[in-house]
C-alpha cells in the first residue's frame, strides 16, 4: 500500500463524505443536548438521543464493510478486500518531454555574415565597387 496511488469512484467518495458529515452532525447535536441539561427529564432525553445515534452509527458502520479485525488491530492489510471493492490502483504515466521546435533552415548566405554593406556587384569590369576594391580587381 505504500507509495501507491489509488482512484476512488465519485459516488463512493461522495457517500463517505455524506456519512462523515452525518456522523459529525449527530455527535455535535449530542454535545449540544448534553450542554443544555437542566433537570432529570433532560438527562433522559439525552440518553434516548445517544442510544438512537449509536444505532444510526452502527447501521452506517455495517454498510461500510470494514472488518472488525481492523477495529481491533488497525492493520491496513485487513482492508485488502474493501480496497479492492472501492479503489482502483492507478498506474502513473511518465510525462513525455516536449519535442524541440523545428526551425526552418535558411540557405547559407552567399557572403560572410560579418560583411557590412551592400553585396558587391559581380560585374566583369568592377563597375559599382568602392575605389579600393576597384583597384584590387584590375590586374
Amino acid at each position: 500500500m505504500k507509495n501507491k496511488i489509488y482512484i476512488i469512484d465519485g459516488k463512493t467518495y461522495l457517500s463517505h463524505i455524506n456519512d462523515e458529515v452525518h456522523l459529525y452532525g449527530l455527535l455535535h447535536q449530542l454535545a449540544f443536548l448534553a450542554g443544555r441539561i437542566k433537570d432529570e427529564e433532560d438527562v433522559f432525553h439525552v440518553l434516548d438521543a445517544a442510544k438512537r445515534y449509536g444505532e444510526i452509527a452502527e447501521e452506517k458502520f455495517q454498510g461500510w464493510g470494514i472488518p472488525g479485525r481492523y477495529l481491533v488491530f488497525g492493520d491496513p492489510k485487513d482492508l485488502k478486500d474493501l480496497m479492492a471493492k472501492e479503489l482502483a490502483e492507478a498506474t502513473p504515466v511518465p510525462v513525455e518531454e516536449p519535442k524541440p521546435k523545428k526551425y526552418r533552415r535558411h540557405p547559407p548566405p552567399d557572403r560572410p555574415l560579418l560583411f557590412a554593406g551592400p553585396p558587391p556587384v559581380r560585374g566583369g569590369n568592377g563597375e559599382g565597387l568602392p575605389p579600393a576594391e576597384e583597384k584590387g580587381r584590375r590586374l
